[in-house]
């Protein structure tokens, strides 16, 4: 993928969310999270069920309007923007997708240029190989002439990151980018995260497999009935403690020898009564 020229340093805040607050009634599904994220930078959301974490990327890229909060993307208030404008500057694979039309998988891939074409603009010759990049990149080219509603549940999730790569956005939000994949396929994505995060793309991903977090993100924001109990380093984070109270599980979290990063082993729920 190539990451769009005007991306701005990676020393810079490319993402800052600032008291993100969202309610649903008398539901708070979340309440004054803030975060920022760095560019070239792969941030890491964990928490159990229900801590909302994919409300929070919904708010992010503006799916859903927070009920406060401010959102900025390059220091450019995102709630100012179009719906066409955030969607040429940042991609969202959701946790799932509802595809019933009978489309060819490279027409699905081919959807993500449409934000950069004009109204009655079709692809052209550039659209296309940034289209086939993004087949090669998540091994799907075999998948291009069968239909997105004949394969499998993990082959519609690749092509659907095909898709949201081959919009080039400068931010991309993974909701549980590999749910649904086998342990094969789970490594070759993040594996693929990882490279177009140091290729300069920014990053945050819905992870609940704590170990493929630890491994794969830079930092961590672990939320919990929709605030953020812990962030920062993935060693800061990824604490017994930390799984005590919010997953409310005995675990032991220690040094993988082979990969130097903490591996969570968890041997128990907590007796919560």
């Amino acid at each position: 993928m190539n990451v769009p020229s005007e991306t701005a340093s990676i020393n810079g805040a490319a993402l800052t969310a600032t008291g993100i607050s969202y309610a649903v009634g008398m539901a708070q599904l979340l309440e004054a999270v803030s975060l920022e994220v760095r560019h070239g930078m792969l941030l890491g959301l964990i928490g159990p069920n229900g801590a909302g974490k994919s409300t929070l990327l919904k708010c992010i890229s503006q799916i859903l309007a927070p009920t406060a909060g401010q959102v900025c993307l390059d220091g450019k208030d995102l709630q100012r923007q179009s719906p066409r404008e955030i969607a040429r500057h940042i991609a969202l694979l959701p946790q799932s997708t509802t595809l019933n039309f009978a489309f060819a998988c490279l027409d699905v891939v081919l959807m993500g240029r449409n934000p950069h074409l004009g109204r009655f603009q079709a692809e052209g010759a550039r659209d296309r190989a940034i289209a086939q990049q993004s087949l090669q990149d998540t091994e799907t080219e075999e998948f291009v002439t069968r239909l997105i509603t004949e394969v499998s549940a993990g082959e519609r999730q690749r092509v659907l990151l095909a898709r949201a790569i081959t919009q080039q956005p400068r931010l991309l939000l993974l909701d549980e980018p590999t749910a649904g994949l086998d342990v094969q396929h789970q490594l070759q994505v993040f594996m693929l995260i990882r490279r177009l995060v140091r290729e300069g793309l920014t990053a945050i991903a819905v992870v609940h497999d704590l170990n493929l977090a630890a491994r794969f993100c830079d930092r961590l924001v672990l939320l919990n009935r929709g605030v953020v109990h812990a962030h920062g380093l993935v060693g800061d984070v990824l604490t017994a403690e930390n799984l005590a109270r919010v997953f409310k599980v005995q675990a032991v979290v220690e040094e993988d020898p082979n990969l130097g990063v903490p591996r969570v082993t968890v041997l128990a729920p907590l007796d919560t009564e």
